[in-house]
């Protein structure tokens, strides 16, 4: 009796230290890792491959990757985003401008992508508004991204800080795929905390452990994007309400540093998404059109502004750039059309 239990305390102990072992591993790893990168696009891709459905795929064999309008983007060597081009961030100091700034916020629609400096959205805003304007927009980020772009700004100086710490406007450009940045594992991780209730202190201690912490992540993720049923694979209701979070969330730490700024998102309406495949297109449709955007007027503090409501019309293929890894970018055209519209309801 007692050898069959010192040998089953053995095996106990031996397991024991076996898992504690590879969980130490596991944990220095992920510690390890930018933002759990590696890990992460690992674990999305065995979740799309699952469910035979990647919300971010691309068709790029029709298009000339080679050549895609590389020349536009005006690249240097002292680039605030090295994909997008030359560094954009003020527009119209040297007008002297007297009335109090505009911060834009978003990724490449707002940084202007393909565009040269004097076409893009911030510039023109700039011009019709008689206002300068500061652009945290980078390409490849969501609105919140650029609140951390921003209050590195600020963290540069006072020269700085008194720049941007008291805009008239705050406008964060909403574009189709933004929703998918939000939805994805390293952004889930970063912001874990500020997102999902973690009320129970054991449940705060676990967190502390990087793996854990990865495992709870890509449970919330799972959480967010799957249907129960079988006929609709993407949750849009959960993942509507998750985005409301995210948009209300960045309002109140806009509100830290300016109280008295108006907050207005700018959803950019678009036809052209034959990029990517129909799911992802339907998923992106039904985001924009969500009534989480008139929920967030009426119970925050909050400007919804809808492109198709100011020009009268859905941009499509004529509105977008021609040549380009993708297509779904503005041209000079929509930003010329729309931007004197817009800026008339600012002044």
């Amino acid at each position: 009796m007692k050898s069959s239990l010192k040998k089953f305390s053995i095996i106990i102990l031996t397991n024991i230290i076996v898992f504690l072992g590879i969980f130490t591993i596991l944990n220095k790893y992920v510690s390890s890792l930018d933002n759990v990168c590696d890990i992460s696009n690992l674990l999305n891709k065995m979740n799309y491959f699952k469910r035979d459905l990647n919300v971010n795929s691309i068709n790029i064999d029709k298009y000339d990757v080679e050549n895609w309008n590389g020349k536009l983007l005006e690249l240097n060597n002292d680039s605030f985003n090295e994909f997008c081009g030359e560094k954009r961030v003020e527009f119209g100091e040297d007008k002297n401008y007297t009335k109090r700034p505009i911060v834009i916020l978003g990724g490449s629609y707002a940084y202007g992508h393909g565009l040269k400096k004097e076409n893009t959205f911030p510039y023109l805003l700039s011009k019709y508004t008689q206002r300068p304007v500061y652009n945290f927009s980078v390409c490849g980020i969501e609105g919140l991204t650029s609140v951390k772009y921003l209050l590195d700004y600020i963290s540069m100086g006072e020269e700085y800080k008194n720049k941007v710490s008291n805009p008239e406007y705050y406008i964060y450009v909403y574009m189709h795929d933004h929703i998918n940045r939000f939805l994805n594992i390293n952004f889930l991780y970063i912001y874990y905390e500020n997102f999902f209730e973690v009320h129970n202190k054991i449940y705060k201690r676990l967190l502390r452990f990087p793996v854990i912490k990865l495992v709870c992540t890509y449970w919330q993720f799972n959480k967010l994007i799957n249907k129960k049923s079988k006929s609709q694979v993407l949750d849009i209701e959960e993942s509507s309400k998750f985005l409301k979070k995210i948009i209300i969330y960045i309002n109140e730490e806009l509100k830290k540093i300016s109280p008295d700024s108006k907050f207005i998102i700018l959803l950019y309406n678009s036809k052209n998404f034959e990029l990517y495949n129909p799911v992802k297109i339907m998923f992106d449709t039904e985001i924009i059109n969500s009534k989480i955007w008139d929920e967030l007027e009426k119970e925050n503090d909050i400007k919804v502004y809808r492109t198709k409501d100011i020009t009268g019309f859905v941009f499509n293929k004529d509105y977008c750039l021609q040549r380009d890894i993708a297509p779904t970018h503005p041209n000079e055209k929509a930003w010329a059309i729309l931007t004197p519209l817009f800026a008339e309801k600012l002044n």
